[in-house]
């Protein structure tokens, strides 16, 4: 086995036996003063989920089993996001795909997978399959104690990462997402990020729990570079200790202590991060939900003899602040949200672990029955703790869709990006244009 995927089963299994004893204990404990009919429920940043741009037209939840396939063609003129000899290719990625969601008094699972491949006119070299699969899980173990589990795994080019529509999945929370923000348009990248948590409601207005979330990121052709800098395999792992309380039916409040470890290409860097986030949501209206927390965090760095001696000095015990904000609004027909973040993560393919500041935004609306529009846009800045490089970079695109049968979907897409270290070299720029068709068959499998 892999190294990097040995020590990624290890450490999900040490959360998994950390998951059981914390079981064990809870499922011992009463609370007279929880009402049976009390349910505690938190909004996405402090619940350690991402915000969704799903559209809320009605539906319900409905358990259903869905299959179908997908084909995007996209026009890309300059695959390898370099500041000059632009090279330009037109690419496809034809994945057949099952999904199932099933929903009851005590379960909710979401589990979705498509494998397929990606073909590409001028750069045939580059073809390779494409595998994606998800699955979002939340389980009542008992009356007040909740199992969820959440994992994401994609293999996939850069060409066809971060084009489609904002995800209708709630997936892993801003705070605690591996770091995602690096434009690689031409290299082949395999990422696979898994949460396991468990929490205990011990009164009608607050809960506490166990975190953990470990994640890996691959290049299984070998690295490449990107904006002149070279990319690095790493992963990532973090355990957590939280506390939430809902101070009024609008207004929560909550702390998390987290410990992380951030390892790249085989322990060349590795990076010890702990801290104390202090978290506060207040929802002013039935639409809207802002997020906010911040705490200080200190990073203790290593690094392997074979690269001390080419990297200048530094001090490698650093205390950084980390804090955010996410605002959320959901409307039957018109959902967004925007948020900014600051604080240690991994390099997300940097030689190092990274301060990482990113700002996001998106836009879903519906338009008429059949049609909707997704806008997004993305801004990074990563400087790494090791000295030597900060990479800067945004994005933006926009996309329509419209139902042209009661199975058969249609889109068309447009993207700008652009990413390069700020004073050493011009950006390189890309544009990309898609097209995409999806043929599904669904069938309800009842409430």
């Amino acid at each position: 086995m892999n190294p990097g995927l040995r020590w990624h089963a290890v450490a999900l299994s040490l959360i998994a036996l950390s998951i059981g004893s914390f079981v064990a204990r809870a499922q011992t404990a009463k609370d007279p003063a929880v009402k049976s009919d009390e349910t505690l429920s938190l909004p996405p940043t402090p619940a350690a989920q991402g915000t969704s741009l799903k559209l809320d037209l009605g539906q319900g939840l409905e358990s259903r089993l869905a299959g179908g396939l997908s084909f995007t063609g996209m026009y890309t003129d300059n695959v390898f996001l370099t500041a000059t000899n632009h090279q330009s290719d037109m690419s496809y990625d034809i994945q057949p795909y099952i999904s199932w969601q099933e929903f009851t008094s005590r379960l909710s699972l979401d589990l979705s997978g498509g494998a397929g491949f990606v073909v590409n006119q001028r750069f045939s070299e580059r073809n390779q399959a494409a595998e994606n699969f998800s699955v979002n899980l939340t389980s009542r173990l008992r009356q007040y104690v909740t199992l969820r589990l959440d994992n994401s795994f994609v293999n996939t080019t850069g060409l066809f990462s971060g084009t489609g529509s904002a995800s209708d999945q709630s997936g892993i929370g801003i705070v605690q997402q591996a770091n995602s923000t690096l434009i690689t348009p031409a290299s082949h990248i395999l990422t696979n990020t898994s949460l396991a948590e468990l929490n205990y409601q011990f009164s009608s207005s607050s809960n506490i729990g166990v975190r953990g979330v470990a994640s890996i990121l691959r290049y299984p052709d070998g690295a490449q570079s990107v904006s002149n800098v070279p990319l690095y395999e790493g992963e990532s792992y973090a355990a957590e200790a939280f506390y939430n309380h809902q101070l009024t039916t609008r207004q929560w409040t909550g702390v998390t202590l987290r410990w992380q470890r951030f390892d790249s290409q085989s322990s060349l860097v590795t990076t010890d991060a702990d801290s104390v986030l202090f978290f506060y949501s207040i929802q002013p209206t039935s639409a809207i939900n802002i997020s906010l927390f911040a705490g200080p965090q200190l990073t203790t760095s290593h690094v392997a003899p074979s690269l001390a001696s080419t990297i200048p000095p530094f001090n490698p015990r650093s205390w950084t602040p980390a804090t955010g904000a996410t605002l959320a609004w959901q409307k039957s027909h018109t959902s967004a949200h925007l948020s900014y973040i600051r604080e240690a993560n991994d390099g997300g393919g940097l030689l190092s672990a990274v301060i990482n500041e990113t700002v996001q935004a998106g836009l879903r609306q519906q338009l008429s029955q059949r049609q909707q529009v997704t806008f997004a846009f993305t801004y990074a800045d990563n400087q790494t703790l090791v000295p030597g490089v900060t990479l800067r970079g945004f994005s933006g695109q926009g996309e329509f869709s419209r139902r042209l049968t009661a199975s058969l979907s249609a889109g068309l897409g447009y993207r700008f990006e652009q990413q390069g270290q700020p004073g050493v070299t011009a950006p390189g720029r890309a544009s990309r244009g898609w097209f995409s068709f999806s043929y599904e068959l669904s069938r309800p499998l009842g409430h």
